[in-house]
């Protein structure tokens, strides 16, 4: 037969209005546990309120609040996208519109949502289409590359809307701090994985020393989007789950750290050199490097006076050994060949290192390590590049 839905009423009495709309938030995160419940709660609300919220009787006004209608704008329909607009969209009451420069892709994201729709726009500089978008939206997540946060956000500010980014807050995003808070618009960063769910942890252990009257001395955070170990089952032994271009940028950043008091600097080109092992979970066989600016967070953490404050991003052993390999060739540089084919890059890097052959090439960028070089040359047969193997 037909199930039939229960009906559960709750009357909450506190004299505290923060106490009483913590139970409203709890209890309706606790609506979305289970999807395939369909819950959902009607809020009658009857605090004492001002006399001119009241009727002729002196009796306070009482509102019916059911769920709301809400339009979430995703920018982007990257490889983080999907899952985005599934979790964002199991409510009836949410439509997803996924925005992207490509139908295709918009559509394929757009579909995880229960109430999805795919929209195609120019999403590298400010349009028409894209205010209309924007204005149009409760909320913007933009999962478009870090450089183009900070249009986003000057569009999100004209138009009054909140936005939502996984990623570091840049200085220009920063800049914009002031005109967001004059214009009552909300910018939240560092809300993916890394970061994001790190200092949300983080701040759940650290909140928690502070109450209990302790003090943090060394604080280590660590973190990485790795596949299970069976499927690390490539040359890479890492598969991407985001931007394979931001991979491979992060392998390349600055770090600073701080360790039993001494701050350490490692420059981008040394930072896949500066890779070490990791021995939480030695069945894993994990590498550590460290993360960007750790001692930034030693203020938005609260522990400025720990000796130690160190965040780092977690691989499996080899791979940072390999990619610095790729790095020593220019492989993982940016500049322009000029060549139009994989095989017309190599020779060109090789013959503008001075090397007139793959084979004492790829050692001399390996260090003279046989068994690394050879991880390399099967690591780029594996990738396609269509050359011969050289050991």
């Amino acid at each position: 037969g037909i199930p039939h839905k229960s009906v559960l009423m709750l009357r909450v009495f506190s004299e505290d209005d923060s106490k009483l709309d913590s139970v409203i938030t709890k209890v309706d995160m606790l609506l979305h546990l289970i999807d395939s419940a369909e819950a959902s709660m009607q809020h009658f609300e009857n605090r004492p309120q001002s006399s001119q919220s009241k009727d002729s009787s002196g009796k306070s006004k009482v509102r019916v609040l059911g769920e709301k209608e809400k339009q979430v704008l995703i920018l982007g329909a990257g490889k983080v996208a999907g899952s985005c607009a599934e979790y964002l969209g199991r409510s009836k009451s949410t439509t997803v519109a996924v925005a992207s420069m490509f139908e295709d892709e918009a559509m394929a994201v757009a579909k995880n949502a229960s109430r999805g729709k795919a929209v195609t726009c120019d999403l590298s500089q400010p349009g028409d289409k894209l205010r209309h978008l924007i204005e149009d939206a409760d909320v913007v997540v933009s999962l478009l590359p870090a450089p183009l946060h900070p249009m986003v956000a000057q569009e999100c500010i004209s138009l009054k809307t909140d936005l939502v980014t996984a990623s570091y807050e840049s200085d220009e995003m920063r800049a914009l701090c002031s005109s967001s808070e004059d214009a009552g618009v909300s910018i939240l960063n560092e809300v993916g994985l890394d970061p994001g769910m790190d200092h949300m942890s983080a701040m759940k252990i650290i909140d928690n020393v502070h109450e209990r009257g302790g003090e943090v001395t060394s604080f280590s955070s660590v973190c990485g989007g790795l596949p299970a170990p069976e499927a690390a089952n490539n040359p890479l032994l890492y598969k991407f789950s985001w931007s394979p271009l931001g991979v491979l940028r992060a392998s390349q950043n600055d770090a600073t750290y701080r360790r039993d008091g001494q701050v350490l600097q490692v420059s981008g080109t040394n930072l896949l050199a500066s890779a070490e092992p990791f021995y939480a979970w030695k069945s894993l066989n994990l590498e550590c490097l460290p993360n960007r600016d750790s001692l930034i967070y030693g203020e938005k953490y609260g522990i400025q006076s720990s000796n130690t404050i160190f965040r780092g991003t977690l691989r499996y052993q080899g791979f940072s050994s390999l990619l610095h390999v790729f790095q020593n060739m220019g492989i993982l540089n940016d500049k322009e060949t000029g060549a139009t084919t994989w095989h017309d890059t190599l020779e060109k890097l090789q013959r503008d290192r001075g090397f007139h052959d793959l084979r004492t090439f790829l050692l001399s960028c390996s260090d003279g390590d046989k068994d690394l070089a050879t991880r390399v040359n099967a690591c780029m047969l594996w990738l396609g590049l269509k050359i011969s193997p050289v050991f």
